[in-house]
């Protein structure tokens, strides 16, 4: 009889160096999330860390990476069974701050691609800010860049306001289950994962070359090396790393 894999979360986090987990072949992406942000484009993940076989326990390592600042930590553990219901066992992870809701979602290996729809619904429905990401993606369908055009304007427009006092925020309700699967099913399908994804690399790129010679560029992830350490390191659609 097969048992089933069991997630465990730390009581508090362990801060663990990136330069020593970029590079490997044994990080194995849980669900990752990433915010198209042409100022400062955001990555966060869940990845078990280790060779995974039926009855071993490994480290689960959170990551949350832009151009500017990174940080990486062990946030738990997981008992390897044979089986895996991560919708289930990612829920009590979903209470990390992954901040804005995410646009570029990241298949996992370890499940199919119905389940994995179920799993991001799950974690989209937990973003304030989801409705508003859902009707932006209906707005401008499989076309990021004009999305994120139209985002910036509008946060163009709410920094006036903010500054001159007119206008007032209102707080929408978060997704419910039909919205939240809606949008997971756009994100995750190969073609749409694709373009977000070339979009937040481009925008990786384009927010380093936005600061010019700052110090704050100077300082800065390429483009190359995320993809070199992080997005070579995870499978995703051909299982290829």
């Amino acid at each position: 009889m097969s048992n089933q894999s069991e997630f465990h979360v730390h009581a508090a986090p362990r801060k663990l160096r990136l330069k020593k987990l970029f590079g490997k072949r044994s990080l194995t992406a849980l669900f990752t999330g990433g915010i198209i942000n042409p100022f400062g484009p955001t990555l966060k993940a869940l990845a078990i860390e280790g060779k995974i076989a039926s009855g071993s326990k490994l480290p689960i390592i959170y990551f949350s990476l832009n151009p500017f600042s990174q940080t990486v930590s062990e946030v738990g553990s997981v008992e390897v069974g044979d089986t895996w219901n991560l919708d289930q066992g990612m829920r009590q992870f979903f209470c990390l701050p992954f901040g804005s809701c995410p646009t570029l979602l990241l298949p996992s290996p370890l499940i199919e691609l119905e389940d994995i729809i179920t799993l991001y619904a799950s974690f989209l429905a937990t973003f304030d800010d989801g409705r508003s990401v859902l009707k932006k993606v209906r707005q401008f369908p499989g076309d990021p860049w004009k999305r994120v055009s139209q985002e910036v304007r509008e946060m163009g427009s709410v920094i006036q306001d903010r500054q001159t006092g007119e206008g007032s925020e209102t707080r929408q309700p978060r997704l419910n289950k039909e919205e939240a699967r809606e949008l997971a099913e756009n994100l995750t399908s190969p073609d749409n994962c694709l373009v977000e994804l070339k979009a937040f690399l481009e925008a990786w790129k384009g927010s380093i070359l936005f600061q010019k010679d700052g110090p704050m560029a100077k300082g800065a992830m390429s483009d190359l090396s995320l993809h070199k350490n992080f997005f070579s390191v995870f499978r995703l659609y051909d299982g290829e790393g």
